[in-house]
């Protein structure tokens, strides 16, 4: 590529981005891929696709990668038209570098894109140090949206006998009575609650089913004070915007409450006090053989596409500690725990100091318990939700952020590790200066803190699963003033009225709280799909060696099984990609994983 403005010749941030994707187009149409080498940064450039070219969410670093990935897909999956977006493109500064940050559209021969694109002046030229290209969708197959152009259709132009009502023609749709699903969700929380909402707009079939009572129940039956750790602007769901007097932090009660009325204002497909018993895939047929127990009743499904959205959370880890049956209290893990109202003048200990263990910990407290002790078995990062949160979402997530379409794509065009790397060591330094004081008087206290392996802080645990980060709500100062005791270590034996750590201190009490994690989300389909197709998919959740996580928002390894878990601002801004993924299946565009003789792609 050569002719392109230099930072010397202008400062137009359009022209700049406008002659390199012009020149990209022209590189790719004749398929000069030395140009399109030269084009990218020699040091460290990136480039994340979602679908468009990979028909996955692939991540490539460095030049050399980017470039073999180009040659090999653009033959068969060409990217043209590529136009920047309308005043789209402004000078920004990224880690000291002055940076053209654009985005831009594009079209292949089957779908319509977005991009994002970041350039740097490398030697005098400005090279791509960052690309996005990212499938937004599929041609004729597009998300469906009430037009002006409707009031032509015959349906409403035409006197009918006999005429279905909107509510029989819902519950005709939601009961399955004529039809089988496309898609079987199983479970009915913010995950399988979007991903069926991109469903709904794409026109494929889908249903959810919950074991809860009531649409909702997952978040209404938490304990009692528990809400998100995620601001309202990062939690939004698609297509439905929180009233702009949304509680910062929503509450659990609330949340439920959302989830049940975004089912019914979107006319999502959901069925309550149902369980998914069996379910078994039909290579010949393509399509799952599903039980499904509702109210005590079965009721069989033959779905072609089977997705697991019952969070992030697998069975629950609870260690096996020596003569916990003679123990004369209660002995529970963080996801039984009913709220700290219910144990007024108890003695409490907790074990585990990441997220939740804090939130039990504060529970007890609030709730009057007359001790409360935390067992903290290694280092946490802590940050404060003052300071660290406007570090990490000041950016897209605030009542002035961009549209949130836009904000979930800018977002996603930061590759996981580039945002390791890159983005978050200097992050987790900036708010540990302004955290000092709350570090200095955990420590002082005993409370062992740490920034992480390569200062990567709550994000680098969050996405290996290591868990132990905590976003101070109030239950760091507890442990500062001495109103929650601390004590190191674990667990080692129970006695009748309490415990025994393994420095061989004793303590009386009356509920010992397990904050210890869960298995893998994989582990949830194993009594469901048995242990051939569960073995099958890649465990679930972690970066793995190709910069992506690993079994979820992409196919699972096991054919026409999905996994979507994560927080609601990652699967709001991926599940799309999951539901377009499942179209391309059903379009006969993608190739599934996991079928005998096929290839792994499409």
């Amino acid at each position: 590529m050569t002719g392109l403005p230099t930072l010397e010749k202008t400062d137009n941030a359009e022209r700049i981005a406008t002659a390199w994707l012009s020149e990209l187009e022209t590189s790719i149409a004749g398929q000069d891929f030395a140009a399109v080498g030269e084009s990218l940064t020699a040091d460290g450039c990136w480039w994340r696709d979602l679908l468009t070219l990979t028909w996955d969410i692939a991540t490539f670093r460095g030049r050399d990668d980017v470039t073999v990935m180009l040659e090999k897909l653009v033959p068969e999956c060409t990217p043209r038209d590529l136009k920047l977006e309308a005043g789209r493109a402004e000078f920004v500064d990224l880690l000291g570098r002055h940076t053209v940050e654009a985005l831009f559209t594009f079209t292949t021969d089957i779908a319509v894109g977005r991009g994002v694109l970041r350039l740097i002046d490398e030697g005098g030229r400005w090279r791509a140090w960052t690309v996005l290209t990212s499938m937004q969708d599929l041609i004729g197959h597009e998300e469906k949206r009430t037009s002006i152009k409707d009031t032509a259709v015959d349906i409403y132009n035409t006197a009918v006998r006999g005429r279905e009502t909107w509510y029989e023609k819902r519950e005709r749709e939601r009961e399955f009575r004529d039809s089988e699903p496309t898609v079987l969700i199983i479970g009915a929380g913010h995950a399988g609650v979007m991903l069926a909402a991109r469903l709904q707009h794409l026109g494929v079939p889908h249903l959810m089913v919950d074991k809860e009572d009531r649409l909702g129940d997952n978040w209404r039956q938490r304990y009692a004070g528990l809400s998100l750790h995620d601001t309202c602007w990062f939690a939004r769901f698609p297509y439905l915007e929180y009233p702009d007097n949304w509680p910062l932090y929503t509450p659990a009660e609330l949340m439920g409450d959302w989830i049940e009325s975004y089912i019914n204002l979107l006319q999502l497909n959901a069925w309550v006090k149902s369980e998914v018993t069996n379910a078994r895939f039909n290579e010949a047929e393509r399509r799952w053989d599903v039980t499904v127990v509702r109210e005590g009743r079965e009721r069989r499904l033959r779905p072609a596409h089977v997705v697991f959205a019952t969070g992030m959370a697998g069975k629950p880890k609870l260690p096996t500690v020596e003569n916990s049956d003679a123990f004369s209290g209660e002995i529970v893990h963080s996801s039984s725990f009913s709220g700290g109202r219910d144990y007024p003048g108890k003695r409490a200990v907790v074990v585990g100091a990441g997220a939740s263990g804090h939130d039990v910990v504060q529970s007890f407290y609030e709730g009057g318990a007359e001790s409360v002790t935390l067992v903290q078995r290694g280092a946490s990062y802590v940050m404060s939700g003052k300071n660290g949160i406007p570090v990490f979402h000041g950016q897209f997530w605030t009542e002035n952020g961009p549209q949130l379409d836009d904000a979930d794509l800018l977002s996603t065009s930061f590759p996981w590790e580039f945002q390791l790397e890159e983005l978050v060591p200097g992050a987790t330094r900036m708010i540990a200066e302004m955290d000092a004081e709350l570090l200095e008087g955990l420590e002082k206290a005993g409370f062992s803190t740490d920034f992480g392996v390569g200062h990567q802080g709550m994000l680098g645990a969050a996405l290996n699963g290591t868990g132990g980060y905590y976003i101070d709500k109030g239950c760091s100062q507890l442990i500062i003033d001495g109103e929650v005791k601390l004590q190191r270590g674990e667990i080692v034996r129970f006695t009748e009225n309490g415990v025994v750590y393994a420095d061989g201190t004793t303590e009386d009490a009356d509920i010992v709280v397990f904050c210890t994690g869960w298995e893998n989300t994989r582990e949830m389909a194993r009594p469901i799909c048995g242990d051939e197709i569960t073995d099958q998919a890649s465990p679930i959740w972690g970066v793995g060696e190709d910069g992506e996580l690993q079994g979820t928002f992409r196919q699972s390894g096991a054919a026409h099984l999905w996994f979507i878990v994560g927080s609601t601002g990652v699967v709001r801004g991926l599940s799309k990609h999951v539901a377009l993924q499942i179209l391309g299946v059903e379009k006969g565009l993608l190739t599934p994983r996991g079928l005998q003789g096929d290839a792994s792609e499409g």
